[in-house]
């Protein structure tokens, strides 16, 4: 004997076929805390690649994470706070979810229009508001990339030219 609650669906079945049944299912299942857009993807043991809008990119090899999670890469506007003085920013983007941690290094890279973008920055702690420089950023003049073991909200900048605006010595005595 067929359920009373199942017969809408086995009508919907004959009338739109099974494949728009299909969609139309797994549009209404879909977990609201699962991906919705460009720049989100689940990705588990097995590693992936999520790439964002605004040329933001993460790998995640395999055996970085433990279970499945949900990523999200996003550019930031406006800033959450200004970077140190002698950096001219060019992106700011969050990587979610903030604190996750991974058992080995991932790659972020992140498309750039200037050639002169050579330094990340990176927020610990967002309620903190303090930029970490990060070392060993790669650039090739389209793009700069790093490995790190957590997300946060990082920005890529370039050094300003500091050089024209030092003052080496004033003498107030005269």
């Amino acid at each position: 004997m067929q359920s009373n609650w199942l017969a809408p669906f086995w009508r919907m079945t004959r009338l739109v076929g099974a494949s728009a049944l299909s969609a139309a299912i797994a549009t209404a299942c879909t977990d609201a805390n699962g991906p919705s857009g460009p720049g989100e993807a689940i990705v588990g043991p097995e590693g992936g690649a999520v790439r964002g809008v605004g040329g933001v990119t993460v790998s995640i090899p395999p055996g970085a994470l433990k279970e499945d999670v949900l990523i999200r890469l996003a550019l930031v506007d406006p800033p959450p706070t200004a970077l140190p003085l002698g950096n001219e920013a060019e992106h700011f983007a969050a990587l979610t979810p903030h604190g996750l941690t991974f058992d080995v290094p991932i790659t972020v890279r992140v498309r750039t229009d200037r050639d002169d973008v050579r330094v990340v920055h990176h927020l610990t702690d967002p309620s903190d508001n303090t930029w970490e420089e990060i070392t060993d950023v790669v650039s090739d003049g389209k793009s700069v990339s790093w490995q790190t073991r957590t997300f946060s909200v990082y920005a890529t900048a370039a050094r300003a030219d500091t050089s024209t605006s030092r003052v080496e010595h004033v003498d107030i005595a005269q």
